[in-house]
């Protein structure tokens, strides 16, 4: 038996589908919906068409954030499409590059600017 991890909803795995059971997450096809777009399928809005240009399988995408104790927690899932155009968030180390990287360029372009 298979249940969904939002409403524990049981299916039989050939019943959905499915040779054998999905490591990690899974979502029927009652909770799956996409949060960015509102897609029930994972290959988004269009259907598998806007996965089907990439040789990556549609598939759903699931979010976590860190609860109390730093454990991972289930956020949000997003289709394909969606996950792809998803940006990351970068690092307190990868900010700070480009605040340097931003302060040298703005030193060079303005040569009366005064260092601190």
């Amino acid at each position: 038996m298979l249940f969904c991890d939002l409403c524990d909803r049981g299916f039989h795995i050939y019943c959905v589908g499915l040779d054998t059971v999905p490591s990690g997450r899974w979502h029927c096809v009652e909770c799956a919906i996409c949060k960015s777009c509102g897609a029930r399928s994972p290959g988004g809005a269009g259907g598998a068409a806007g996965a089907a240009s990439t040789s990556e399988p549609a598939e759903w995408h699931h979010q976590t954030r860190r609860g109390l104790g730093g454990h991972k927690v289930y956020s949000h899932s997003l289709c394909t499409p969606c996950a792809r155009s998803v940006p990351c968030i970068p690092t307190h180390s990868s900010l700070r590059l480009v605040l340097l990287s931003y302060r040298s360029s703005a030193l060079t372009l303005s040569p009366s600017a005064r260092v601190l």
